[in-house]
């Protein structure tokens, strides 16, 4: 590791958010660990820059199979962390425990999602922000990423301060804030906000198990996500052009429905496509960031009403 700055890749796979929770499901686990395993793993080993170090969280209270399973998986890849206290009160105190470097990067991985292989070497070109002292922290996020769905369909995303952010951060005394202080698209509450446009950076993986997230890219051909990563996900590799056209129009169709009666997409629209023509850009740190978007649906609701 560099002498100066520390990236963690954080991923919480099973651990709970919130005390008394019950474990997970047997069934659940071995479920999630066929998409950690077809997206999640072999993105990481694949990166170009190894520089870093991946800590995975895990609920102890599992079968022993699946443990035995996950520590396999882990052999030269991730640190397991394994308990049961909740994951957000406990994410910063792991992360000092096993860091005294003077600048720390936390990079927000969910377990069912993948990264470019660049994507840990563009986030450490972008923290010189930080590690040359002109700035103290620094959110960056790559909002240009792709989502496969369970048909195998491949959709481009531009998602303004996605899920796959990273918190680089100057220490000070105190644990460190890292990239889970708040909800993702609230972090320009605590830092400024690095928006950085490139190629597809993610890929996000659309099931029945994700409830948090549906289809909200356009359709391409699946050429786009061969391009940038080496995967073993069920995407159609081939795709007539008659069809990619007409399911070009039908999520089109959906998506202007979604956005009419929804005033957060059609807001989250808008800063994408404002972010694509800007380019490149940090956008200063806001406490009242959420503030905004409120004003910004209540503005649309009337308009529709």
């Amino acid at each position: 590791m560099s002498a100066t700055l520390e990236h963690f890749v954080l991923t919480r796979f099973s651990a709970t958010s919130a005390r008394g929770q019950p474990p997970p499901e047997d069934d659940w686990l071995w479920y999630r660990l066929g998409f950690f395993v077809d997206a999640c793993h072999p993105s990481v080993l694949a990166q170009s820059d190894r520089d870093f170090r991946w800590l995975v969280w895990f609920d102890d209270r599992c079968s022993d199979g699946f443990r035995a399973e996950v520590e396999t998986l882990a052999a030269g890849a991730f640190e397991p962390v394994w308990g049961h206290e909740p994951f957000f009160a406990a994410v910063a105190g792991v992360v000092t425990s096993r860091s005294a470097a003077p600048v720390l990067a936390t990079t927000r991985l969910d377990s069912d999602d993948a990264i470019a292989a660049d994507f840990v070497e563009r986030v450490h070109a972008e923290a010189v922000e930080v590690t040359s002292g002109r700035m103290d922290r620094l959110v960056v996020n790559f909002p240009h990423g792709l989502q496969v769905d369970r048909s195998g369909a491949v959709y481009r995303y531009r998602q303004p301060s996605s899920h796959f952010a990273t918190m680089v951060e100057r220490r000070h005394d105190g644990p460190p804030v890292t990239v889970f202080v708040g909800p993702h698209p609230l972090l320009r509450r605590h830092a400024a906000v690095r928006e950085v446009q490139s190629p597809p950076m993610w890929v996000e993986v659309v099931h029945d198990g994700n409830l948090l997230n549906g289809v909200s890219g356009r359709r391409v051909h699946p050429d786009v996500l061969a391009d940038r990563f080496d995967l073993p996900l069920g995407f159609r590799a081939g795709v007539s052009r008659r069809d990619l056209v007409r399911e070009q129009v039908v999520t089109a169709v959906r998506q202007s429905v979604a956005r009419a009666t929804g005033p957060f997409l059609l807001v989250q629209s808008g800063r994408a496509l404002l972010d694509r023509v800007v380019g490149t850009r940090t956008k200063p740190r806001r406490a009242d960031v959420f503030a905004s978007w409120t004003r910004a649906g209540r503005w649309r609701r009337r308009v529709l009403s």
